[in-house]
C-alpha cells in the first residue's frame, strides 16, 4: 500500500497504529506496547501520565511503560522502512518461550470464539488515547537519541583487526548524539510552548513551525531505516553491521573449542554455538539438505525474486559460507580422536570474509552517521 499506491503518506503520517488480534485475552499480567525505538520515550511518558487502567482489570498489572522493539512480523514494517513510524498491540510477548502467542498464534485457536470485550475495550482506550495524545501535539515526539542507541554496540577488537577507524567510529557516534539531543530539545520546546499558549494565534504560530519541523523529523526517521537498520533472516531488525559482527565472534569461539576438542557441551561446544551463524540460519543444516537451504538463504537474499520489494530488501546480509565446516564436524563428530584442521581453515578464511563485509558496512555508517549529524544541526 504505502509502496507502490501512497507512498506520499510517508510525508504526513506522526505514526501508523497497527492491531495484531486487538480482542484475544493471552493471559498476559501485563498490557504491552510495541513500536519502533523511537517512540519508546513517548511510550513511557504516554504510561506513565495518559493512559488509562486496562478495562475491569483484565490485565492485573496495568500496562508496561517500557515498550517492545517492533520486529517484522506483522505489516508495520513496510510503513517503517518507508519513513512512517508505527506502534502495534503485544499479544503474549512477555509469556515465555510456550507463551499464548506461541502456542496457538495463526492457529485453529485463532477464531472468533475467543473475543474479549475486556481485551477490545482496552486496546480501543490505550490506542485511543495514544492517537489523539500524540496528535494534540504540534511536533513528532520522536527520539532520535534511539537510533545513537542502538550503533552503540561496536566490538572495537574485531573492527579494529577488520581495518576500520575505530575513533572516527566513536566521533561520529557522539557528534550525532550531540545533534540528537539538541533536536530533543527543539522538539520538547515547541510542544510545551504549544501547551502553555493563551491564545488560537499562538498555537496556530506553533503548528506551523511544528509542521515545518515534522517533514525534517521525517526525512530524518526515513534517513535512519535507510542507512542504520539490517534485517538478519527475514525478523530480527537490528543495526546494519552486527550479523557479520556476531558471525566473527561466532567463528572465533567456534574455533576455540574446536581446537580443544569440544564438539558439544549444551553450551560453548561448536556444535552448540555454530546454529547461531547467519542469524540462526546455520540451524537448518543440521536437519535439512543443502540444497534446501541454499534455496532458503536465495530467497532471502531476493535472487529469486528480483525487484520485488519486500522487508529485507537492501537490508539483508551476506551470508557466510561456512556449512561445508558444520558438515564436516558431523561427520567427525563420532571419530575418537578427530582432527579439525580442514574445518577450522574454512572458519578462518570466512572470518576474513566477513571482516571485509563488516568494514565496508561500518564505513559506510560512519559517512550516513556524518551526514545525518550535518543534517539535524541544520534544523
Amino acid at each position: 500500500m504505502i509502496n507502490t499506491v501512497h507512498p506520499e503518506w510517508a510525508q504526513k503520517t506522526i505514526a501508523m497504529l497497527n492491531f495484531e488480534l486487538p480482542a484475544f485475552y493471552d493471559g498476559a499480567s501485563k498490557m504491552e506496547i510495541s513500536c519502533v525505538p523511537e517512540y519508546a520515550s513517548a511510550v513511557k511518558q504516554f504510561v506513565n501520565e495518559i493512559a488509562i487502567d486496562p478495562e475491569d482489570n483484565i490485565y492485573p498489572k496495568g500496562i508496561n511503560d517500557t515498550s517492545v522493539d517492533a520486529n517484522t512480523m506483522e505489516d508495520g514494517v513496510s510503513y517503517r522502512h518507508a519513513g512512517v513510524p508505527y506502534f502495534v498491540n503485544v499479544p503474549g510477548t512477555s509469556e515465555g518461550e510456550k507463551g499464548w502467542i506461541q502456542m496457538h498464534y495463526h492457529t485453529k485457536s485463532d477464531n472468533p470464539s475467543t473475543y474479549s470485550r475486556e481485551v477490545m475495550t482496552t486496546n480501543i482506550n490505550t490506542y485511543g488515547m495514544l492517537a489523539i495524545w500524540l496528535d494534540q501535539a504540534p511536533v513528532m515526539k520522536l527520539d532520535l537519541t534511539a537510533a545513537v542507541d542502538d550503533l552503540n554496540v561496536l566490538n572495537e577488537d574485531i573492527a579494529k583487526k577488520a581495518g576500520i577507524d575505530v575513533g572516527q567510529y566513536n566521533q561520529s557516534l557522539n557528534s550525532l548524539k550531540k545533534a540528537t539531543v539538541k533536536v530533543n530539545k527543539k522538539i520538547e520546546n515547541i510542544n510545551k510552548r504549544f501547551a502553555n499558549a493563551k491564545t488560537e494565534k499562538e498555537k496556530d504560530a506553533l503548528r506551523k513551525e511544528g509542521r515545518e519541523l515534522n517533514l525534517k523529523l521525517h526525512e530524518a526517521f526515513k534517513y535512519i531505516q535507510d542507512h542504520f537498520i539490517g534485517i538478519e533472516l527475514s525478523s530480527t531488525i537490528t543495526t546494519s553491521f552486527a550479523q557479520y559482527q556476531e558471525n566473527i565472534e561466532l567463528f572465533n569461539d567456534i574455533i576455540q573449542a574446536l581446537e580443544k576438542g569440544n564438539i558439544s557441551n549444551d553450551k560453548d561446544g561448536a556444535l552448540d554455538l555454530a546454529w547461531h551463524i547467519n542469524g540462526g540460519s546455520e540451524y537448518g543444516f543440521y536437519d535439512f539438505s543443502v540444497e534446501s537451504n541454499l534455496r532458503a538463504q536465495r530467497r532471502l537474499s531476493e535472487e529469486t525474486n528480483p525487484n520485488n520489494v519486500f522487508w529485507t530488501t537492501n537490508r539483508q546480509f551476506k551470508f557466510a559460507k561456512t556449512y561445508p565446516a558444520l558438515l564436516g564436524i558431523f561427520e567427525k563428530a563420532e571419530q575418537e580422536n578427530p582432527d579439525f584442521a580442514d574445518e577450522i581453515n574454512i572458519y578462518q578464511e570466512e572470518i576474513k570474509n566477513q571482516e571485509v563485509y563488516l568494514n565496508e558496512e561500518v564505513t559506510q555508517v560512519i559517512q550516513a552517521m556524518n551526514e545525518l549529524t550535518n543534517k539535524l544541526l541544520e534544523y
